[in-house]
């Protein structure tokens, strides 16, 4: 019985999809030796993420760092965490392993386990940036240059962010100040909108050709592209050359002059995009870029599906699928169908939202999308007003007109398609998740005659207990009132919750 008590005491983790990690540390593996080993100069207050060594001998450390809180924390899908940038000038490690040539007594375990902490509390971390949100610290491989992601943060869990550089030419100095590259985008332009989309988004950013340009992905209008930035002047170009506006082109690998990218859109078919025209001696972005052409691998969908398990095999029957862009009441929609089957068959409809509520939909490739298509249905991909790849302004549009403002555009984008004959209006469906679970509960009750059925997953379909009862609490608040959390909080703030 005790036992099974003991599954109900409150622990502190990470939550959503690092749910269980409580403890995080750091390790350092030297392959020679083939030993591993902790850091052991790191405050217990932080949680280090996105780790680089900064010198060639591996003796400093760079990495975004979080504070640990006393509150139930969401991290996966959440910018709006104290995280700053750190140094770590000496790294002091201990041996996870007893070195079996050089046998200790416990004397002499205990006395050596003294000297290493007192050496980390000796050295600990520097804090290098002095913004709220800061994050992907990347340093270029001639270690003179450092550049990191950084927001000063409002209220919503997902925001633009901006580029900052630190010059490192004289080390890490006492002296050393970010300087801002590229600031948040407050309105898109017709090539970029900022930083913008969730973690996976800005892993694989790169420094190319030196330590001039970077090269990174980010949402951009219900696609993601690849773009490169020129750190002595903050011009961005987009270096992507999609087939349709929806795909997503990820960042995979940085060699040299060599870019490779995976690329997927709703056809179905695995790319991989490579790029050797990168000229970082021009003497600009745009000569750097001009000559650039992409050598695309296909793999055919009707090979992928006899691969393994045959799970794909449907790939083999679907037809050719057209994508259009619906740009109606201010916002885009991504409309599928398969070439033909668009007008006159009157098809059944597919809403798709997605969650947030500041992500996007894309035309990244999913099976369920794809089966979808294949058993007869248009799909919808609304980008409602709050979400991610239209800049800073479009994102804040949404925060206190959550179920309003979406659901009218949502309603809109669904409406067009009935009178334009791209959907059977009595064959209506949405499926959603997390946000894109609960606007679809409040459009049903907004227009009960709409939809044919819903589907829906994990729903948010109570606000207050999201405040109560989630690890991000703080979205209840940044969604209904648009403003910090509060812990005091009235009878007529839960009132405006429900």
């Amino acid at each position: 019985v005790s036992k099974a008590f003991k599954g109900f005491e409150y622990k502190q983790d990470l939550g959503e999809g690092y749910r269980a990690k409580v403890t995080p540390s750091l390790f350092v593996y030297d392959v020679r030796e083939e030993q591993v080993y902790r850091v052991t100069n790191l405050p217990v207050e932080l949680i280090p993420t996105q780790v680089s060594f900064a010198d060639k001998e591996g003796k400093s450390m760079v990495f975004c760092g979080y504070k640990y809180p006393n509150v139930r924390q969401g991290l996966k899908f959440c910018y709006n965490r104290d995280s700053k940038i750190y140094h770590i000038k000496n790294v002091v490690l201990e041996r996870m392993k007893e070195n079996k040539t050089k046998k200790l007594s416990e004397e002499e375990k205990k006395n050596q386990k003294e000297q290493i902490r007192k050496e980390g509390d000796e050295n600990p971390p520097k804090l290098i940036s002095n913004d709220d949100i800061a994050i992907f610290p990347i340093i270029s491989q001639d270690f003179t240059k450092l550049i990191y992601l950084f927001s000063p943060w409002k209220v919503s869990h997902t925001t633009g962010l901006g580029l900052k550089l630190i010059d490192l030419s004289n080390g890490f100095g006492e002296d050393i100040t970010p300087k801002v590259v590229v600031d948040i985008v407050q309105e898109q332009n017709e090539n970029f909108a900022g930083f913008m989309g969730y973690h996976d988004r800005f892993n694989k950013m790169r420094f190319i050709g030196g330590n001039k340009y970077v090269v990174f992905n980010s949402d951009f209008r219900s696609g993601a592209g690849l773009f490169v930035v020129n750190l002595e002047n903050g011009e961005v170009k987009r270096i992507d050359q999609p087939k349709y506006r929806s795909e997503e082109w990820r960042l995979t690998t940085i060699h040299e002059n060599t870019i490779v990218v995976r690329i997927s859109n709703i056809t179905g078919q695995n790319m991989v995009g490579i790029c050797q025209d990168f000229n970082p001696a021009a003497g600009s972005l745009e000569e750097a870029v001009k000559n650039i052409k992409w050598h695309i691998s296909e793999i055919d969908p009707k090979q992928a599906a006899s691969i393994g398990e045959n799970k794909l095999s449907f790939l083999s029957n679907l037809g050719e699928v057209e994508e259009r862009i619906i740009n109606h009441k201010g916002i885009d929609s991504i409309f599928f169908s398969l070439k033909g089957a668009a007008e006159g068959a009157k098809r059944p409809l597919m809403v798709l939202l997605h969650g947030g509520p500041h992500g996007a939909l894309t035309g990244l490739f999913t099976v369920s999308k794809h089966y979808a298509l294949y058993k007869g249905y248009n799909l919808l991909c609304p980008n409602f007003t709050g979400s991610t790849g239209y800049g800073q302004k479009f994102l804040d549009g949404l925060p206190t007109k959550i179920g309003q403002i979406d659901s009218d555009e949502v309603y809109a984008a669904i409406d067009y398609c009935v009178k334009n004959g791209l959907a059977d209006s009595s064959k209506v469906v949405v499926v959603g998740g997390s946000y894109g679970g609960y606007l679809p509960c409040v459009m049903m009750a907004q227009y009960p005659e709409l939809f044919k059925c819903a589907i829906i997953r994990n729903p948010v379909v109570s606000v207050g207990y999201c405040f109560e009862g989630s690890d991000i609490p703080e979205w209840a608040f940044c969604e209904t009132f648009n403003k910090d959390i509060e812990y005091e909080i009235t009878g007529d703030m839960m009132k405006k919750m429900y």
